[in-house]
């Protein structure tokens, strides 16, 4: 097995669908709403989210939208398609698509020092940053410096004012040569917007994105502003729900700072397959990878997009967010017309694992007529059948462990992911098409260990 591919299962990643060759089609409708509505609830009664919404993308059409949960727990009031909520780092790609609308325009050279469009931003000592750069985080530009670096309370009246946070900042190597994944970087984008389009963010936006792929729900948040349908924030920490802090995300606005609906998304993602916003050739060259690669275990990034797949004709492009009160996921399959997304109210709460769920139901109608794995309790005895090392070969050795009455398995440097027992041979990922099944023998002792993953089997050697 490609051990690349476990480690980006596990992260809600899923790097190759085996079936993506074949044309998407839903031959009962019906089943699929149920099913997705199903798996919606399944995740707020497992107790890890307050409230999401999610859909679906296909054929030329919105075929399904649905919510669980709460938008806001105290007042007791639903998660439905309406909800308004942070998109996080989806905030990215449509950021992207303005900026090469420019280019198309003739307005931006992607080459050029952002000096040409920003001379207030500072030189740096270590090499000149050009807007291709900061499309592709390879900058240099770094990411928070801490996790206090991440929470901002201070409200910023425009990008160049955001700027004043970072610009004076050291880069973490040469632009052009490294990948750092960075939101600040995406600010300086949000400000040349501005510079080069004599417009504001929010109105270059609204008149050039939005408004033409349908997007009325769509807008940068304003902190502490009152806005019916809009989400309350939570946390899930250590399996305990929580309200979260009610950041001020001005700071970053162009990179994560924008609010939305699960349905805005949906038309963002069919406006790309569209070619509605920019031309089909300019998307072909936002779908490049400079070849710069992360270093850590990851996906690669073209301009704007996380490059889940680049298999011909099964691409699968996206993006995913998280901050304070939010986990989301974007996928598109621009070969296919498919687009699916997820809004959580919830940090941590696998907004990724789910989407690829729903992926797997439209792609693989087999899988999409099985009933949903179901959670049952074992004692400590029975679970610890199950932990211990799994070889899946070429250096991928997955632990699975218990710690008091839940299972968790680690991978590398992927560590803490629940999973659930389904009976006393079989263990499933949440919201992943993905689960482990133990031959025992008489003694309980396990013999043989099949992992499935979208169909595929797998024989990792238990060692430990």
């Amino acid at each position: 097995m490609n051990i690349k591919n476990l480690i980006s299962l596990l992260t809600g990643v899923l790097i190759s669908l085996s079936t993506l060759g074949q044309t998407p089609q839903v031959a009962d409708p019906s089943l699929l709403t149920a099913k997705a509505d199903s798996l919606l609830q399944q995740g707020i009664s497992f107790g890890e989210v307050v409230g999401w919404t999610a859909g679906i993308y296909a054929d030329g059409k919105i075929l399904w939208e649905g919510g669980a949960g709460y938008r806001d727990r105290e007042k007791s009031l639903a998660a439905s398609p309406e909800m308004i909520h942070r998109t996080a780092s989806i905030a990215k790609p449509m950021t992207a698509i303005a900026v090469l609308q420019l280019v198309e325009q003739g307005k931006i050279d992607l080459d050029q020092p952002i000096q040409t469009y920003l001379p207030e931003f500072p030189q740096k000592p270590e090499g000149t940053i050009t807007v291709r750069y900061l499309l592709t985080h390879t900058s240099g530009i770094n990411a928070y410096k801490n996790r206090l670096d991440m929470v901002s309370f201070k409200e910023y009246s425009s990008h160049l004012h955001a700027m004043e946070k970072f610009q004076d900042r050291k880069l973490v190597g040469e632009p052009g040569k490294v990948y750092q994944y960075t939101t600040y970087g995406y600010v300086v984008l949000g400000a040349i917007i501005e510079k080069v389009s004599g417009q504001s963010y929010d109105t270059y936006m609204e008149e050039y994105v939005w408004k033409p792929a349908g997007m009325n729900h769509t807008s940068p948040e304003k902190h502490k502003t009152a806005l019916e349908n809009k989400s309350m924030l939570y946390k899930n920490i250590k399996g305990k729900l929580k309200d979260d802090l009610n950041t001020n995300i001005s700071v970053k606005v162009a990179g994560g700072g924008l609010q939305t609906t699960v349905g805005d998304l949906l038309r963002f993602g069919a406006a790309i397959i569209s070619h509605k916003l920019v031309k089909a050739e300019t998307l072909e060259m936002m779908l490049q990878n400079p070849g710069i690669r992360p270093k850590a275990a990851g996906n690669p990034y073209g301009m704007g997009w996380f490059l889940y797949n680049t298999d011909p004709e099964n691409r699968i492009i996206g993006h995913s967010g998280a901050q304070a009160g939010t986990s989301t996921q974007l996928l598109i399959i621009p070969d296919r017309g498919v687009v699916i997304a997820c809004l959580s109210n919830t940090r941590n709460s696998n907004a990724g694992g789910l989407t690829w769920q729903l992926l797997d139901f439209v792609q693989r109608e087999e899988e999409l007529k099985k009933p949903l794995m179901k959670s049952i309790s074992l004692s400590p005895q029975a679970m610890d059948r199950f932990t211990g090392q799994y070889d899946f070969g070429k250096g991928g050795v997955l632990t699975i462990r218990r710690k008091g009455n839940q299972l968790y398995s680690d991978l590398n440097q992927f560590k803490g992911l629940r999973i659930y027992p389904a009976s006393e041979r079989m263990v499933f990922y949440r919201n992943t098409p993905a689960h482990f099944e133990f031959d025992l023998d008489e003694e309980g002792s396990i013999v043989k260990t099949t992992y499935i993953q979208n169909g595929k089997e797998y024989y990792p050697k238990k060692i430990k």
